[in-house]
């Protein structure tokens, strides 16, 4: 499964006496079902193979994806302090089907990753949000693999994945750049090309073909853009920024926990003034 940055949170799989395969997340100790969590937080409209695919470094929140009434793939995002749950909805449309999520460090940001198996394409779809209703996303294009997956850095402003034309690509800000041309050193890849990781900042792994067709594994070192004060990632420090953020710290949104403490106190206010006065 997935794991938090210092191991206290982290997902696993069991099977039941029902020979049912069954996700859970062990919170500091306390053990959550996932499929019950997610009925709970949306009002016991019935959720069936939910999975968690990845949790957030500093804060507690997990991202995975689920069947809605057995019949809807959907990405989820699930507050484990709170219980509040966010259906990411399908804004690609078709036959696609929610297959991996990931999240920002700071769980602000999360991706899906969508396939579609008749037309074996896929799409990576970024969601922003603060704790309020002011949420974003860009649809990232389609690209033939299975493999790749979306995943945003430790504030979502760069999310590594691939691109049909460009190959291995980051977007800052929406803006696409290919890897290949920060790096110097373009692999050839091929429809098993994919991002499969990165870090939180500067570091991004995955897979391809090299020029005498063999699969390899790539690392690269980019640039990444990092900047927490601005709290609706639209690339800028403005006073909606602020606006944003005190509805997220008056609503009890963990987002707005800006020293991973689980707990809103003064201190955050402080150190989101402190960071946001130097655009930081």
């Amino acid at each position: 499964g997935a794991m938090n940055a210092d191991g206290s949170i982290f997902a696993f799989t069991a099977i039941d006496a029902t020979n049912t395969r069954r996700h859970f997340i062990s919170n500091n100790g306390a053990v959550i079902d996932v499929n019950a969590a997610l009925t709970a937080g949306l009002g016991g409209l019935p959720v069936l193979l939910s999975g968690v695919t990845d949790i957030a470094s500093s804060r507690p929140l997990c991202v995975g994806t689920c069947w809605l009434n057995g019949v809807a793939s959907r990405g989820f995002s699930l507050d484990l302090v709170t219980g509040a749950v966010q259906i990411l909805p399908n804004v690609v449309g078709g036959w696609t089907e929610a297959w991996t999520a990931s999240v920002s460090a700071d769980g602000i940001v999360s991706t899906v990753t969508w396939v579609d198996p008749f037309a074996i394409q896929s799409a990576g779809v970024r969601y922003v949000d603060n704790g309020s209703s002011l949420t974003s996303s860009i649809l990232v294009p389609l690209f033939p693999t299975l493999l790749g997956r979306f995943i945003p850095n430790a504030t979502g402003h760069v999310i590594a994945g691939d691109d049909p034309s460009l190959g291995a690509t980051i977007w800052t800000d929406g803006v696409p750049i290919a890897i290949a041309s920060i790096t110097g050193t373009p692999p050839a890849f091929s429809w098993l090309a994919g991002v499969t990781d990165m870090s939180d900042r500067d570091i991004i792994v995955g897979t391809g073909s090299n020029t005498s067709g063999q699969l390899e594994g790539w690392v690269a070192r980019v640039p990444t853009k990092v900047i927490r004060s601005d709290f609706n990632r639209d690339g800028a420090c403005t006073p909606q920024d602020a606006l944003e953020f005190n509805l997220a710290i008056t609503s009890g949104s963990l987002a707005a926990d800006w020293d991973g403490d689980r707990a809103l106190t003064p201190l955050d206010q402080a150190l989101f003034n402190a960071d946001f006065a130097v655009c930081r």
